[in-house]
């Protein structure tokens, strides 16, 4: 009875014998995969490269190859690809697939003509681009470009007919706008006002060659106070956007204007020391504006302007001698004084034909520097001067024009102190500011009754006190 028992139950033994060896020999054989490296589906843009990640095959715990890819991917044409990949070994096929879409995905490319500069100081928004935009699908998107200015670049986004948008950061060079505004005055530069009289100020314009018409930012100061006499400048300023300033004066001599019924003689001796220079051919041009004659007392120290006196002669005005070397130790002897003005009468007899008897002490005869030098030397040069021949010519009217850079001061110094008599004026033709003053000097003399004279042997000659 149990042996028949036991024969029942092997056949059991035997098929979980067979499992047993069955499920060993399995878990002992090595499996074959294949995995994908990346995503299972990939969006790669139109136009681009594609590469593929690939797959990784495993014959148990080996990696192994080859591995057969089905399918192909152009990113030339939109569209859905399938790629299949299969690894085979032993008969047995492992497969799986991947796909990939190509679509538009980029934006508009911008293209930027030249390099982008502005001025320090200026917006970037006043820069004006050259640019275009070209999308693979859509061609020409320019007129979708919106630009937004920042402080040191521009920033560009184009958007084509999908929505895609790009952006183009252009960096922006700053360079110097070294070129000022430029003021212009309207009336007259120099005016000539009597004490109480209404004044409106013409104005003036301005233009930049960056920032065009900025007349509206002109700013003025200095108005003239016409309850009273004296010179005043009208400042008028502006300022570019790159920070360059320019100014512009106006000058106004508020002086009574001589108006007697009776004015008697009234005559102006316009006298310059200490040329010729090169500013004394602008001087002549003027005196032959308004043909004016004056008396020149010249020197040699401006030695490539010396021709000039041979014009000065020649058109009618006086060439008196004032120093050839204009230098202090003149003053050390009587002998070295006339020695120096025989030096100067030279020059001005190769241009004039003959030498000066009218003479004009540097400093005037009530210096005091040629004590420094000599004691009484003044006095003695003085007494010989007649004793040769020669007379000198003193001023009584200083127009103070070596102090002052202010051309309406100059004007003024000269015109309130005219009245009826002889008047002998004190000015240079060794600088600008001279004959910026000289055409409204002129014009308050013409306008007044004052004749313009030069000098000669006969005409009136102040004479300071001399102090040494």
């Amino acid at each position: 009875m149990k042996r028949k028992k036991v024969r029942s139950l092997l056949p059991l033994v035997l098929i979980l014998s067979a499992i047993l060896i069955l499920g060993a020999v399995l878990l002992l054989t090595p499996k074959l995969k294949i995995e994908l490296v990346g995503e299972k589906e990939i969006t790669v843009a139109y136009g681009e490269e594609y590469v593929d990640p690939g797959v990784k095959a495993y014959f148990g715990k080996k990696e192994f190859s080859p591995i057969i890819t089905d399918g192909k991917v152009d990113t030339e044409k939109i569209g859905s690809y399938s790629l299949t990949y299969s690894v085979t070994r032993k008969r047995t096929t492992k497969k799986v697939s991947r796909t990939v879409n190509v679509a538009d995905l980029t934006g508009p490319v911008v293209t930027v003509d030249g390099e982008v500069t502005a001025y320090k100081g200026y917006p970037t928004s006043d820069i004006t681009l050259t640019y275009t935009a070209i999308d693979l699908f859509d061609g020409d998107c320019t007129s979708s470009v919106e630009r937004v200015n920042n402080l040191d670049h521009i920033i560009l986004y184009a958007t084509d007919k999908k929505g895609n948008k790009s952006e183009t950061k252009i960096p922006v060079k700053f360079i110097e706008d070294e070129n000022p505004p430029v003021i212009t005055l309207k009336g007259e530069k120099f005016m000539l006002l009597n004490p109480g009289e209404k004044y409106t100020d013409p104005g003036a314009t301005a233009k930049d060659d960056r920032d065009g018409d900025i007349t509206n930012l002109i700013e003025n100061s200095g108005m003239p106070d016409i309850s009273k006499k004296g010179s005043y400048e009208i400042t008028y300023t502006v300022t570019d956007k790159g920070g360059n300033k320019t100014t512009a004066v106006r000058y106004i001599v508020v002086t009574p204007k001589r108006s007697e019924k009776n004015p008697g003689q009234k005559v102006i001796y316009l006298t310059f020391d200490d040329g010729p220079s090169p500013n004394t051919p602008y001087v002549l041009d003027i005196l032959k504006t308004y043909n004016v004659k004056a008396t020149f007392f010249v020197t040699a120290q401006h030695t490539g302007s010396l021709p000039y006196i041979e014009r000065i002669h020649k058109e009618g005005h006086t060439v008196a001698a004032h120093t050839y070397s204009h230098k202090w130790e003149i003053y050390k002897s009587v002998d070295s004084y006339f020695a120096d003005l025989d030096s100067i009468n030279s020059i001005i007899t190769k241009y004039t034909g003959a030498p000066s008897t009218l003479i004009r002490f540097p400093g005037g005869s009530s210096n005091r520097v040629s004590a420094n030098y000599k004691k009484g030397v003044m006095t003695e040069i003085a007494a010989q001067c007649y004793a040769k021949g020669y007379v000198y010519f003193d001023w009584n009217i200083d127009s103070m024009d070596t102090s002052t850079s202010d051309p309406a001061k100059i004007v003024y110094n000269i015109t309130s102190h005219l009245g009826n008599g002889y008047y002998n004026v004190l000015m240079h033709d060794t600088k600008t500011v001279h004959r910026q003053a000289l055409p409204q000097v002129i014009r308050y003399g013409l306008e007044n009754g004052y004749t313009f004279l030069p000098l000669d042997m006969s005409s009136p000659a102040p004479h300071h006190s001399i102090k040494n």
